[in-house]
Order: structure tokens, then C-alpha cells, then sequence
């Protein structure tokens, strides 16, 4: 085996002597196509397709109540207001005033039309076992409405509305005490239709969305659910070429 390794290593060195200079042509070429192969990704990196955020809107609808003290007592001053409180004693305030609000933000702006009607809604409805709800009966008295052909971002659209829960719980009593009373639960809603129309960040707006808030009158207390912001939002996309 020594001896024949001795005999290839021999012609090995032979054939690097006669052809020295082809196994340098050899050498160079493959020398430059290597360094073309690692150049060429960065000379060359080519293009990739990205999507990004292009604009992005919020909205909110909400409801804000309050109710003032009408007469003194030991606790409570004649005239002092309060503010969102989830519960009101009827005895010495039962005027329940309230706001109903509209907003949006839009970060490559908009113009949009804004109508919103308030509706006092009184009922009586009785929960299914599939999940439906049975009405009795309903009544609806307005409460009031704002129109606003131009509204932009930041700018609030605002309804303002008053009751007396008080003569609104009478009030159904009497309907109760007509109709011989109902297996249902009666209801007292304060119910906003709010209807969009316009364009927000460029695109086209069309859309109609229904808010309420809900009162519950005990025999001493009445409150307030559902008054918290009903809130949307959107994001809207582009696509770029980088690298």
C-alpha cells in the first residue's frame, strides 16, 4: 500500500507540473462564478410585496344621566346633582336627565351626516326557553332628535332628553291595571336610532345602529344599566413594494 500511495502521489505531482498553468485557469474560474453566486443576492435582492396600515377610525355612542335633588334634607341638599350613579332614590329625585352622545375619529379625516332620535320605550316581554323575547305590549313616546349634515372628526353629536320615572312607572302600572296585568316584565328603555352617512378616511359610510340604555324602577330606587359607550373601530390596509 506504501508503495503504491508512493506511485499516485508521484503522478499527481507530474500531472500539476505538466499542466500547472490549465489547473490555475481551473482555479480562477471557479474562483470568480463562487463569488458571483454570493454577490448576486445582495446586488440583486429582488422585491417583496407588504401590506400596511393606510388609515384606522374609532367611534363611540354613549348615554351620560343625572338627576338633581328637588328638595332639603339631612343628607342631601335642594339642588345638588348627580351624576351617573348606577341607582337614584325616587323619593327626592325622580327627574332623570340625560345626554345621548356620537363621535368618531378618523386619522386621514372624513365628513359625515349624523341622525340620531330618541324613543322612551315602555313594554312588557317575557323570555322564551329558545331565546326569543315575547312582547305584551309596547309603547314609544319621543323623546327628541338632532340632525347634523357635516360632522367631522373630534365633533360630537349630542340629544339631550328628560323623565320623570316616577310618573313613567305610574304610566305602566295604568297599562298593566287596563289590560288586567301580564306575565311579562315590564321595561322602561331609553332608545337611540343612530343613522351614518358620508365618508370617513375617503371611503363611503352607510350604516344605521340601534343603542339603549335601561332603567329599573323599585319601589324606592330606580336605576340606570347600559348608559357605558358602545364603541367601533376600523383599520384600512395599502400594499408597498420593498425590498
Amino acid at each position: 500500500p506504501t508503495c503504491l500511495m508512493s506511485i499516485w502521489l508521484g503522478r499527481g505531482r507530474r500531472f500539476l507540473s505538466d499542466n500547472f498553468e490549465y489547473v490555475l485557469i481551473v482555479l480562477a474560474v471557479v474562483a470568480l462564478v463562487g463569488g458571483f453566486l454570493a454577490y448576486e443576492p445582495y446586488a440583486d435582492p429582488g422585491t417583496d410585496v407588504d401590506r400596511f396600515e393606510r388609515s384606522n377610525w374609532s367611534s363611540s355612542a354613549s348615554f351620560s344621566h343625572q338627576a338633581t335633588v328637588d328638595r332639603q334634607t339631612e343628607v342631601f341638599d335642594e339642588g345638588t346633582v348627580l351624576t351617573n350613579r348606577p341607582s337614584y332614590l325616587r323619593s327626592i329625585a325622580p327627574v332623570l336627565n340625560g345626554t345621548f352622545s356620537y363621535e368618531y375619529e378618523a386619522s386621514r379625516g372624513g365628513d359625515v351626516a349624523v341622525t340620531a332620535d330618541l324613543t322612551l320605550v315602555l313594554r312588557s316581554v317575557e323570555e322564551s326557553d329558545d331565546g326569543n323575547a315575547l312582547e305584551y305590549w309596547r309603547e314609544g313616546v319621543e323623546l327628541g332628535s338632532a340632525s347634523e349634515d357635516s360632522v367631522g372628526p373630534g365633533q360630537t353629536v349630542s340629544v339631550p332628553f328628560s323623565m320623570n320615572v316616577t310618573e313613567v312607572s305610574q304610566r305602566i302600572e295604568r297599562i298593566e291595571s287596563q289590560l288586567g296585568g301580564t306575565p311579562g316584565t315590564t321595561q322602561i328603555i331609553v332608545e337611540s336610532a343612530l343613522e351614518l352617512s358620508g365618508e370617513r378616511n375617503g371611503i363611503p359610510v352607510e350604516s344605521a345602529s340601534t343603542h339603549q340604555m335601561t332603567i329599573e324602577s323599585g319601589s324606592s330606587v330606580y336605576s340606570v344599566s347600559g348608559a357605558s359607550a358602545d364603541t367601533d373601530s376600523g383599520r384600512q390596509f395599502g400594499r408597498e413594494r420593498v425590498e
